[in-house]
């Protein structure tokens, strides 16, 4: 029997499929624009550092800066560091305000675009500074007078390594004309990230002058618990160092606060300062150290003299805490002579206060002969005469007791000599001037407060509610005694006269009596009618 097979046609399979030509024209052009892109993005920092371009990117980086910004040359890449050439900072009438040939950022431009809070390490080489000074401010202050608005809002975390290399400012005082130069500037300036470490600087500069050559040197270390802290609210310490440092570049800053002084000299100084806060309402600083000058010259603080001063120096130790300026040590030394205060103070309730409720201790030496010179037409001594020697000494003491506050001062000169045309004049004992006094719960009470010379004899005691004085003067005596010295310009005073004083007050009342008896009173100011009373 036959067998009959049937056999099925296989299913024929599906072609397979190639890509066509206009898939492969797609893919070729976006290979060819991705290339493009690639090719622009890479070369966009060339060709921003070759073109205009570099000028309007740095503007758009100094934000609201007063002034414009520019410059020569660039080179950026994208693995290599970002180098500025010729870099000038105008301001607003078009003046050269700094000038840096060049500037150099050590991370590599991928790292900063980023990344722009952590800039790394950047070199200014050979910067110059155009800085004219005014009586109200200067030329830099008024360009960055936008940055330094405080807006509240919390700082950059920014982190970087500034350092500037063989800086020069030139400084001109636009009131004065004086110029001055500053050579050899560095700074290294290390802005770690936030909270990590303290912000630290280190500035030194060179200060050529006709004479000598000055020196400048500052160390700095802040630190702050919140990125949005303001300068007072910061820790830190600074020490500043000056090696004959001319103290006429300081005046233009002086004039600010004083605007009739002038200043002059050279200072040698060393002080530091370490703070807890500079804030006015917990204010916590300590200051150590001295200050001191050469060929000190101080004009316009007395209307009539220029103070000059051949050596100064003050030493001094303060801390400042609570509102309440402690001074361990204060002294100042100079021709003149010499003086020491040590105490505390009460800022926050005035010096004058201060004084009546806090202990401290006065005491100081004046040259009078040296005064005189210096001062001659405050001092006023008469014509063909010079004072050749004498002595005013001080003293005021404060001490706390159970019952309060005792002070005791005295006011002494001594060994007066002078000459007049050739001959010499001597007063041993021109002014001695005594007192005691404490502070009781019902007031102020004066032990004793007596003045003794040759000419007046006075003395005192009680309290505001009952006290006596009494009085002896010998106007002749005083005028005399005086005009051997000092030109009265034209004063007469003549007499002799007593007087006792009684007083006594009670609850809204104030009584006083008194006896006065003047004998042969006769007084004259030039310009006007003579006084005169038998």
């Amino acid at each position: 029997m036959a067998t009959i097979e049937h056999v099925t046609d296989p299913q024929p399979s599906e072609p397979q499929t190639s890509p066509s030509r206009g898939q492969l024209r797609g893919w070729r052009l976006a290979a060819a624009a991705a290339g493009v892109l690639l090719c622009l993005v890479w070369l966009a920092p060339i060709v921003i550092a070759h073109s205009p371009l570099r000028n309007w990117l740095l503007g758009m980086a100094a934000g609201d800066l007063a002034g414009s910004i520019r410059a020569g040359g660039a080179s950026f890449g994208w693995f290599s560091p970002v180098k500025v050439y010729d870099l000038e900072v105008r301001d607003a009438q078009e003046d050269l305000v700094i000038q840096i040939p060049q500037i150099q950022a050590d991370g590599a431009l991928w790292k900063l675009v980023t990344n722009s809070t952590r800039i790394g390490r950047v070199r200014i080489a050979r910067p110059l500074v155009n800085l004219a000074l005014t009586d109200s401010g200067s030329n830099l202050e008024e360009l960055l007078a936008p940055w330094l608005v405080e807006t509240g809002e919390p700082a950059a975390d920014l982190s970087a390594q500034i350092e500037i290399l063989d800086g020069r400012i030139s400084v001109k005082d636009q009131t004065s004309g004086r110029k001055w130069q500053v050579d050899k500037l560095r700074l290294a300036l290390d802005l770690p990230q936030f909270g990590r470490q303290p912000i630290q600087a280190r500035l030194s500069g060179v200060v050529p002058a006709e004479s000598r050559t000055g020196r400048l040197a500052v160390d700095l270390r802040l630190s702050h618990e919140r990125p949005e802290a303001s300068l007072a609210e910061t820790r830190g310490e600074c020490s500043l160092t000056t090696e004959s440092l001319p103290l006429d570049l300081l005046s233009a800053f002086a004039r600010r606060v004083a605007p009739q002084v002038r200043l002059s000299g050279f200072s040698t100084s060393s002080v530091a300062c370490r703070w807890e806060s500079l804030a006015a309402a917990n204010r916590n600083l300590e200051l150590n150290g001295t200050l001191a000058a050469d060929e000190l010259r101080l004009a316009g603080l007395l209307p009539d003299d220029e103070l000059r001063l051949q050596r100064i120096s003050v030493p001094c130790q303060l801390r400042w805490r609570d509102g309440q300026l402690v001074v361990e040590r204060m002294e100042a030394e100079c021709d003149l002579g010499r003086a020491m205060f040590a105490g505390t103070l009460d800022v926050t309730a005035g010096v004058t206060t201060s004084l009546r409720k806090q202990p401290y201790t006065l005491t100081g030496q004046i040259d009078l002969a040296r005064l005189a010179a210096a001062l001659p037409n405050t001092i006023r001594v008469r014509e063909a005469t010079q004072i050749n020697a004498g002595t005013l000494s001080f003293s005021l003491t404060s001490q706390r007791q159970s019952d309060g506050l005792r002070w005791q001062g005295q006011v002494e000169t001594s060994n007066l000599i002078a000459t007049n045309r050739g001959q010499q004049i001597t007063w041993e004992k021109p002014i001695v001037l005594t007192a005691a006094a404490r502070d009781t719960q019902g007031g102020l009470v004066i032990e004793k407060l007596s003045c003794v010379s040759t000419f007046l004899l006075a003395e005192a005691a009680g309290s505001l509610e009952r006290g006596d004085a009494t009085v002896a003067i010998d106007l002749n005596r005083l005028a005399a005694e005086l005009g051997r010295f000092v030109d009265l310009g034209g004063a007469q005073l003549a007499g002799d006269g007593q007087a006792k004083l009684h007083w006594t007050r009670g609850s809204g009342n104030f009584e006083a009596a008194g006896d006065m008896q003047i004998k042969n009173l006769g007084l004259a100011w030039p310009g006007s009618r003579p006084w005169t009373e038998a």
